[in-house]
């Protein structure tokens, strides 16, 4: 009645197998996600700087000056709800304004650094290429 016969499971070298498996996608997969997480975030400072360059000039064709403008609370941080990855600033004078998204919190070891937009839809990056950023 004792015959022998095989047991199921798995050895232990089987799941050490899988577990470095585990391990070596885990360190591909996060930096991936990471660097999509921040590319999301640089979208919506570029989309919030593009949306104030337009109330700028809405008002510069109403009123013949962009230092009049009062910047709306909401439009001085990305993204206008939640947590902040990049304040907004805005220069302005007479006829130019410069506006720019500087990175803060989990978004300060981006590799695009600073956004800036001016009058004439110049874009700017201080850290990388306009290309790979905007």
């Amino acid at each position: 009645m004792n015959k022998l016969r095989p047991q199921g499971g798995f050895t232990l070298i089987e799941l050490m197998i899988v577990i470095i498996v585990i391990g070596v996608l885990a360190a591909i997969a996060y930096p991936s996600y990471v660097e999509s997480v921040r590319k999301a975030r640089r979208a919506q400072a570029t989309a919030d700087l593009a949306e104030l360059a337009q109330n700028l000039e809405r008002w510069h064709t109403i009123n013949a000056n962009y230092t009049t403008y009062v910047i709306p609370a909401r439009l001085t941080r990305s993204p206008q709800q939640g947590a902040a990855f990049y304040n907004i600033a805005a220069v302005r004078a007479q006829n130019t304004f410069t506006l720019t998204a500087t990175p803060v919190n989990n978004q300060t070891g981006d590799r695009c650094g600073n956004f800036t937009l001016n009058q004439a839809g110049t874009k700017g990056v201080s850290a990388a290429s306009v290309g790979e950023c905007w």
